[in-house]
Parts: C-alpha cells; structure tokens; sequence
C-alpha cells in the first residue's frame, strides 16, 4: 500500500481504460508530462454500473516508483477548488485514526493553527496533538490486528520436517 496513491472524483465510463484516464488525469491536472509506470490501476469495487452509486469510485494507482508518486502527490497543491482529490492509502485501521482526526484538524485550521497529519498523527503548529488517541477505543477486532514486538518474539518456532530425510530409514 505504500506505493498506492487513491484518486478520486474521476468520471466513470463502462469499459474505460483506468490507466490511461490516470494518465490523463496527471498530465492535464498534476501538469507531469513524464511517462509514469503503474503496476496495477483499477476502481474500487466491481459490478457497479457508472453512475448507480451517484458518485464515481475511486480509483487505486500502484506506482513502481516511489519518486513518481512523490512527484505526484507534491503537485496535488494545483487541484485546489477542483472537484478531484488524491490521497495515499493506508492500512484500514489507520484510516479509522484518521477518520477521528479530521473534524479536531478543521476545527484547528479555523482556529488559525497550521495543522498537518501524518499517518494517524496530527501535528498543530509544529506539536504533536496529545488528545487524539485518548478518545478513540480500540474494537476486538482492531486490538486483534494490532501487533507488538513482545508478541512475535514469544511465537514458538515450528521445526519443519522433511518427509524425504527420514533418519531411521
């Protein structure tokens, strides 16, 4: 996912080509006129007529290139007032954080601070924001997927063995 960047606002067409609508996209609104290489590009979901859901999906972008995605991203700025945004994607437990945070970062925005988030952490004028995590209780569920480095030190190791080396034969 780190290389993944999501786009959305993008028109949806039946039997579109996402790729070349992503290319597009970047040469016309990011202003990038180098050929960027993908991985894989595609919307999410599947089986959804255009236009069913009322807004286009998003669409996933995998860049083989880390510096093309930076790229990408540090001329997102241009998009401001358009319909369109791009945004990296992360891990579903961390968009929860994230989710929790954006109304406590336009409230400070309002308030004149410079706010910036990274990852799940928010940053106001420079200082890490303290209350973020005090509010949000962890489910089963996420508890279940978070790890620490005590827990894979613990795991026993499973010695494999060979059915072709049998010692006693």
């Amino acid at each position: 996912m780190k290389n993944n960047l999501v786009f959305t606002g993008l028109t949806e067409t039946e039997g579109e080509n996402t790729e070349e609508v992503i290319r597009k996209f970047i040469q016309q609104f990011l202003h990038i006129t180098h050929r960027i290489e993908f991985g894989n590009v595609h919307r999410f979901g599947y089986g959804a007529k255009p236009g069913r859901r009322g807004r286009p999906r998003p669409i996933v972008a995998r860049f083989l290139y880390y510096k093309d995605l930076a790229r990408s991203l540090s001329n997102t700025y241009r998009l401001k007032g358009k319909p369109f945004g791009v945004n990296q994607q992360f891990p579903e437990i961390i968009e929860q954080a994230r989710k929790s945070l954006y109304p406590v970062m336009k409230q400070k925005r309002i308030e004149g601070h410079t706010v910036k988030l990274v990852r799940d952490i928010l940053y106001v004028d420079g200082e890490m924001y303290n209350d973020q995590i005090s509010d949000i209780e962890p489910t089963d569920s996420l508890a279940s997927q978070m790890h620490t480095p005590d827990q894979f030190q613990n795991r026993k190791r499973r010695r494999r063995i060979s059915s072709t080396l049998n010692p006693d034969s």
